[in-house]
């Protein structure tokens, strides 16, 4: 996707055909499948200038919240049909540290089972609109919150989240120059991360 014509595919046919079809699917599945959207829009953000201003709009706005069932405590969510449709009854904070949060009265509808090591455990998804780039924020607060806590507490999976951020603002930055300012926050966050 990084080709400047795959990107000028992407977007002219939109995200129901061809390998726009592969950047849809990843995106109803974020953040349970972290890597693919992120690496998929590092891509994206690579081509060309035109590109990287589409994938930093549309980062603004990501229309699901996917995640495992079991990563909700039973006093934060109700059934309201069937056991399909669930609500959140408080406001859902994913991380440690930061400010992103979903809001409680969320509706979300249960779309599969993943497996989770050896388990079948249920996927939802919220369907309420957020801006991807404080969740991102929220990756790299919460990667500081755990090297503040000791080197011991630090989640390679965490670092390895943040990478990828990292090399998404990068390329999103390298393409679309006037974005730095946009994303200055995030900027400043991952500073924090290499200083620590």
């Amino acid at each position: 996707m990084a080709r400047e014509f795959i990107a000028v595919n992407v977007w002219s046919k939109g995200l129901d055909q061809g390998v726009g079809n592969l950047f849809q699917s990843s995106l109803l599945n974020f953040p349970l499948d972290f890597t693919t959207l992120v690496k998929l829009s590092t891509a994206l953000a690579s081509a060309n200038s035109s590109s990287a201003s589409k994938v930093l709009e549309l980062w603004s706005e990501l229309p699901r919240y996917t995640e495992y069932l079991d990563r909700n405590s039973s006093q934060d969510i109700r059934p309201v049909q069937d056991d399909l449709i669930w609500q959140l009854t408080r406001d859902k904070t994913p991380y440690s540290a930061g400010d992103f949060r979903i809001p409680s009265g969320v509706y979300g509808q249960l779309i599969t089972t993943g497996r989770k090591g050896e388990l079948e455990v249920p996927i939802i998804q919220w369907e309420v609109p957020y801006n991807g780039w404080e969740l991102l924020k929220g990756e790299i607060q919460e990667l500081l919150y755990q090297v503040a806590k000791g080197a011991g507490m630090v989640s390679p999976v965490q670092i390895q989240r943040v990478t990828d951020v990292t090399l998404f603002v990068r390329a999103v930055c390298r393409s679309q120059p006037g974005a730095a300012e946009g994303l200055a926050d995030i900027v400043s966050l991952l500073y924090m991360v290499i200083q620590r």
